[in-house]
C-alpha cells in the first residue's frame, strides 16, 4: 500500500504549499478603494455609512487568522474553504465571530496588488457565487482593496497589543444610553480589575461580584489606533502617565461620525452624545 500513500502525501504537500503562497499574498495592510452593494442596499443608510470607509485600512493577519476593519464585521476570524477545481482562483472563506459559532459567508480573488472580497450581510451558509453583486438576490457587499506594501500597520498593532498585556484597574468610566444620557449603573465598573491576556479582556467587577470576558482586536494602521469588540468599537491609546484610554461608540462596527475623535471626553456631559463609552485604565504594578 506504500505506493498509494506516497502520492497522497505529495498531493497534501502541494496543497499546503499552494495555501502557504496564498497566505503570504494576503498577509499585511490593505486599503479600501471601492465598495459596491447588491440590489436593495445601494440607497440605504448602511450603504452610505460603508461608503464613508473608502480609503480606510484593513489588516489581514494570516498568522492569527484574523481579518480586521471590514465594514460590518471589523473583528473576524478567518476560515478558508478548500479550493474548488472549477473556481478559477476564487476562494470561499468564513468571516467568523470569535465569540459565537456564527459566520458571514464570502469569496475572494487576488489579482496583482488588488483584492476583491465579496461577503454577505447576514450569517449563514449561502455563499456568493460570483462578484456580480448587482444581480444578487441576497444582501452582499463587494470590496475592492489594494495592498499597501511595507506598511507598518500590522507590526504596530502587535506592539500595541503586547503593551496592553497584564492587569489594569478601571480608574474612570463614562457611558451614555441611546438618548445621550449618562448611565449611572456603569459606575459599578470603577475599581474593577481587568486582565488582558492575548486578545481577551477579563473584567472582575467587585460589586455586584461578577466576571465578564471580551475579545478585541487592534488596528494601528490608523492614527489614533482603533479597537474592535463585539460590544463597542472606537479609538485607543496611552496617555503620558501610561494609562490606557478608550473612547468608543457602543455598537459592533466602526461607524465614522459616531466614534469619538478624541480619547478625552468633552467637559460637558451634554456634548458626549448617544451610546458613547470612555474608559481610563491604570496599570497595576506586579509585585514579586
Amino acid at each position: 500500500m506504500s505506493h498509494l500513500i506516497l502520492p497522497a502525501a505529495i498531493i497534501l504537500s502541494v496543497l499546503s504549499t499552494r495555501d502557504a503562497a496564498l497566505l503570504a499574498k494576503l498577509q499585511g495592510t490593505w486599503r479600501i478603494e471601492g465598495i459596491a452593494f447588491s440590489r436593495g442596499l445601494e440607497s440605504t443608510p448602511l450603504a452610505r455609512s460603508f461608503k464613508a470607509r473608502i480609503g480606510e485600512y484593513v489588516l489581514w493577519d494570516t498568522e492569527q487568522k484574523m481579518l480586521l476593519g471590514l465594514p460590518g464585521c471589523p473583528l473576524s476570524k478567518i476560515v478558508l474553504r478548500p479550493e474548488r477545481q472549477d473556481s478559477g482562483g476564487i476562494r470561499a472563506l468564513e468571516l467568523r465571530d470569535p465569540e459565537y459559532n456564527l459566520f458571514k459567508p464570502g469569496i475572494f480573488f487576488i489579482r496583482d496588488t488588488r483584492l476583491f472580497l465579496c461577503y454577505g450581510c447576514n450569517s449563514g451558509e449561502q455563499f456568493p457565487t460570483d462578484f456580480e453583486v448587482e444581480r444578487a438576490v441576497q444582501p452582499l457587499i463587494l470590496l475592492t482593496l489594494r495592498r499597501i506594501d511595507n506598511h507598518p500597520g500590522l507590526e504596530a498593532s502587535r506592539r500595541l497589543v503586547a503593551r496592553m498585556q497584564g492587569k489594569w484597574r478601571v480608574a474612570a468610566v463614562i457611558s451614555t444610553d441611546g438618548r445621550g444620557e449618562v448611565k449611572h449603573d456603569i459606575s459599578d465598573l470603577r475599581g474593577s480589575i481587568c486582565t488582558i491576556t492575548g486578545n481577551v479582556i477579563q473584567c472582575d467587577v467587585p460589586a455586584p461580584r461578577k466576571t465578564g470576558t471580551l475579545h478585541f482586536a487592534i488596528n494601528a494602521a490608523h492614527e489614533p489606533a482603533r479597537i474592535y469588540t463585539r460590544d463597542f468599537c472606537g479609538i485607543i491609546g496611552f496617555d503620558s502617565n501610561g494609562r490606557l484610554k478608550i473612547a468608543a461608540y457602543r455598537v459592533a462596527d466602526f461607524i465614522k461620525g459616531m466614534v469619538p475623535r478624541e480619547l478625552e471626553p468633552p467637559e460637558s456631559f451634554d456634548e458626549i452624545g448617544p451610546r458613547k463609552l470612555y474608559l481610563t485604565l491604570e496599570p497595576i504594578a506586579v509585585t514579586k
